[in-house]
């Protein structure tokens, strides 16, 4: 040490501080397209950006792919696939291209009921679920009151346990109204 006055000392004193390492938790990511007919133009441009989005997600994480069309017709391409290789990204760009042709009318409410299944089974990954819904917004089904009641029911379902939801509405005639609507709070994150 250094004597500055009788009563002031300059002291030098290692502090030794113990590491925290704070380990990150994984994020499942659930994206779900729209492949109906009136997507037709726009998924050449949507299933492009979903490639060069994959890309971006970090090594560790899942990625939940699903589409979905007309009533009956809705798939998951793959449940919880785990990124640890830079080849996996090859393997998701193929099924993206893979699944980038149009099918028929649109029913999303049978798809978005099937997000609770993949939250009960990918949970056990982690808790954090990021959540994407590229969509024009039009249901064309038999029975709209019901395909809108449907998906708010399925909505209810899963509120509360996505960490972060969007809804990307594509092409210049998408239904806001439909996409914007709060029906009693269903607001997936409140």
């Amino acid at each position: 040490y250094v004597s500055i006055s009788d009563s002031l000392n300059l002291v030098e004193q290692e502090v030794k501080v113990n590491k925290t390492v704070l380990k990150k938790e994984c994020i499942n990511y659930l994206w779900i397209y729209d492949r109906s007919g009136s997507m037709h133009g726009l998924l050449p441009e949507l299933t492009q950006q979903l490639v060069s989005l994959s890309k971006l997600l970090g090594k560790g994480n899942s990625l939940s792919l699903g589409w979905f069309s007309g009533e009956g017709s809705f798939s998951w391409v793959f449940k919880g696939f785990r990124i640890v290789d830079n080849t996996d990204y090859k393997i998701l760009e193929k099924s993206i291209k893979d699944h980038s042709s149009s099918l028929g009318t649109t029913c999303f409410s049978e798809i978005l009921n099937d997000v609770d299944v993949v939250i009960n089974d990918l949970s056990v990954l982690s808790k954090l679920f990021s959540f994407s819904f590229f969509i024009d917004g039009y249901p064309v089904v038999n029975n709209y009151p019901k395909e809108i009641n449907n998906i708010f029911t399925a909505i209810k379902k899963i509120k509360g346990r996505i960490s972060t939801a969007q809804f990307i509405s594509y092409g210049a005639y998408y239904n806001k109204q439909l996409m914007v609507e709060d029906r009693k709070s269903t607001r997936l994150n409140s």
